[in-house]
């Protein structure tokens, strides 16, 4: 992953809560490899910063350390919302694997999102 860009600073703590199958297929970012998430927040960070991220899913909760390979500021084109997206270290590959687990077993047609994936 890289040196992080930061170095001597306490990695930012995110928490995020997932609470159905919709909303994690919202903010799953399977297009990142090891697996990522998005993460609503108007923190700016740079990529390649380390992070810590509490997610809940479920009713199991993951401590992950990730880093930065995403930004989307506040104010972006397109009323995205502010956030950045999150690459999880290859020693948490166990979490990816839960999350394709519960993306696979939902019936597509309950995985409809109106709008796109971050």
């Amino acid at each position: 992953m890289g040196p992080d860009p930061s170095p001597g600073r306490q990695p930012r703590l995110f928490f995020l809560r997932i609470a159905d199958t919709s909303a994690l297929q919202h903010y799953y970012l399977e297009w990142v490899d090891s697996g990522g998430i998005f993460i609503p927040t108007p923190v700016t960070s740079c990529l390649g910063e380390k992070v810590f991220m509490v997610l809940s899913l479920a009713d199991a909760c993951h401590a992950v350390e990730a880093r930065v390979v995403w930004t989307c500021p506040c104010r972006s084109p397109g009323d995205r919302p502010a956030g950045i997206g999150v690459q999880f270290n290859q020693a948490e590959a166990i979490l990816q694997t839960t999350i394709e687990e519960i993306l696979s077993k939902s019936p597509a047609d309950k995985l409809e999102v109106p709008v796109p994936t971050f």
